[in-house]
């Protein structure tokens, strides 16, 4: 039970120290960052920066994006935090369309000494109807 307490109390810290550094290093204040998310205050973030309260996995999964950095990085399920380009490129990636995001493959094929395979479905045609699913009995 004693082993038990000492490594959620030392998580705590760790995962605190965490998102201190991540939102210190986006130069946000506590009061800033809150401002993003809805329904953590400033006090809530500082208790969990400072380690006395247990953080939430779903408001972290919000701070992640706007710290440009990995929920699980602040979790502490990984030792070093990502690239926050690499990241960047993976937010601006889901946020464009499908010829956006093969544009985006294309570009990073071409410069990277690895090739991606990647069968994305082709765009749909918004003038074609949908297709009609086929009577096994026909």
């Amino acid at each position: 039970m004693e082993i038990t307490l000492v490594y959620m109390y030392s998580l705590k810290i760790e995962v605190g120290r965490r998102l201190k550094q991540a939102r210190e290093a986006t130069g946000k204040t506590l009061v800033e960052t809150c401002a993003e998310v809805p329904g953590l205050s400033p006090t809530r973030l500082s208790n969990w920066e400072n380690g006395t309260r247990t953080a939430d996995l779903q408001i972290v999964k919000k701070l992640a994006k706007i710290y440009l950095t990995g929920a699980s990085y602040l979790m502490t399920l990984e030792d070093e935090p990502p690239d926050p380009r690499s990241t960047l490129l993976i937010t601006l990636y889901r946020a464009t369309d499908i010829r956006g995001q093969e544009a985006i493959l294309r570009v990073a094929e071409m410069e990277s000494k690895y090739t991606v395979i990647l069968q994305l479905p082709p765009p749909a045609d918004e003038n074609k109807p949908p297709e009609q699913p086929q009577n096994p009995d026909s």
